[in-house]
C-alpha cells in the first residue's frame, strides 16, 4: 500500500511538473508572438502612412517616396482571345524558370512546359555579363532539347526587381534585392543586356515585353478570371500591382501613352526604407536586416 501511494504521489508530481513546463512554454511563445500583433490604432496609422507614400510615389517615384509606384506600360488586361507560341522566362529569386507555351483559343488545348535552373552564386553576385550569359545559356538548353534552335520565337521577360520602365520593352534596374548584387546592372536597361547575351549565342529570340512577377501574376490571372483587379506576391519578397487611371499618375505627364489606364507596379517591399515603419519593427526584424545582403534597406 505504501509503495502504491508513493507511485501515485510520483505520478501527481510528474503531472504537475509537466503542466508547469507547458504553461511556461505557452507563456514564452505568447510573449514572442505578441510582438507581431498590431492593434487597430497601429494598423490605421500604417494605413495612413502607406496611402501617403503610394500617392507620393505616383507623383515622383523614389525621390518622393519609399514606395516607387512604377509604371508598367501595360494598358489593358487580356480578354482571353490571345493565341500563339511563346517563350517566357522568370528571374525573381534563387531559381530561373524557362517556359515554352502554346496558347490556344480553347484553353483546354493550351500547353506549357517549364524547366527550372538553380541560380549559381557567381551569376547572382558576379558581373552582369555573367548573369545574363547564364540566362541565355539556359534558354539555349531548353530550345536545343526541343529542337527549336532554328525557329524564331517571341519572348516575355519576367524580371522581379525594381525598375524604371520607360516602355514595354525597356527598363533600367533601380536596385538589386533578394540576394542579387551582380555588378554593372543597376542603372542599365536589362532588356538590352539580355538581348545582347541572346545575340552572342545566335539565338532567334526577341524580347517583346518585360514585366515583374507581380504584374505577370495579375495579367495571367486576368486571362482566365476577368474580375482580377490586383496582383500580389508573397515569396522571397513581397509586392503588389493594380490598374490605375493614368490621370492619377502625375509623373507620366509628358509621356506619350495614349491609354486611359495602366498597371502600376507598387514595389511596396521598399516601404519602411525611410524609417516610416520603425514603430512596428521587432527585434527579429532588426536581426534579419543586419544579416541581409542589403542591411538598412
Amino acid at each position: 500500500l505504501e509503495l502504491l501511494n508513493k507511485r501515485k504521489m510520483f505520478a501527481i508530481v510528474q503531472f504537475i511538473t509537466e503542466a508547469l513546463k507547458r504553461k511556461k512554454q505557452k507563456f514564452t511563445l505568447e510573449s514572442v508572438l505578441a510582438e507581431f500583433i498590431l492593434d487597430n490604432d497601429a494598423l490605421r496609422r500604417m494605413m495612413y502612412i502607406m496611402d501617403r507614400e503610394m500617392t507620393s510615389g505616383l507623383a515622383g517615384g523614389l525621390k518622393d517616396s519609399t514606395i516607387a509606384m512604377l509604371p508598367s506600360f501595360v494598358p489593358v488586361l487580356p480578354d482571353g482571345t490571345e493565341c500563339g507560341k511563346y517563350m517566357a522566362i522568370d528571374l525573381g529569386g534563387t531559381n530561373l524558370r524557362v517556359m515554352l507555351m502554346h496558347i490556344a483559343a480553347n484553353a483546354d488545348d493550351s500547353t506549357a512546359e517549364s524547366c527550372n535552373f538553380r541560380m549559381p552564386q557567381n551569376a547572382m553576385t558576379g558581373t552582369g555579363e555573367e548573369l545574363f550569359d547564364f540566362i541565355a545559356g539556359c534558354m539555349e538548353t531548353v530550345l536545343r532539347n526541343k529542337n527549336l534552335l532554328d525557329e524564331p520565337i517571341k519572348m516575355g521577360f519576367t524580371f522581379s526587381y525594381p525598375c524604371d520602365q520607360t516602355s514595354l520593352r525597356s527598363a533600367k534596374l533601380l536596385r538589386w534585392t533578394k540576394g542579387f548584387n551582380a555588378s554593372g546592372v543597376e542603372g542599365e536597361d536589362v532588356v538590352k543586356l539580355l538581348q545582347t547575351a541572346i545575340h552572342k549565342r545566335n539565338l532567334k529570340i526577341t524580347v517583346m515585353a518585360l514585366m515583374n512577377d507581380t504584374v505577370g501574376t495579375q495579367v495571367a490571372t486576368a486571362h482566365d478570371m476577368r474580375q482580377c483587379e490586383l496582383g500580389v506576391i508573397v515569396a522571397t519578397g513581397t509586392n503588389a500591382s493594380y490598374m490605375e487611371d493614368v490621370k492619377k499618375i502625375p509623373k507620366l505627364k509628358g509621356v506619350d501613352f495614349p491609354y486611359e489606364k495602366m498597371i502600376i507596379d507598387t514595389e511596396w517591399g521598399g516601404f519602411g526604407d525611410g524609417g516610416e515603419a520603425e514603430f512596428i519593427k521587432t527585434q527579429y526584424d532588426r536581426i534579419v536586416d543586419e544579416r541581409s545582403v542589403h542591411p538598412g534597406l
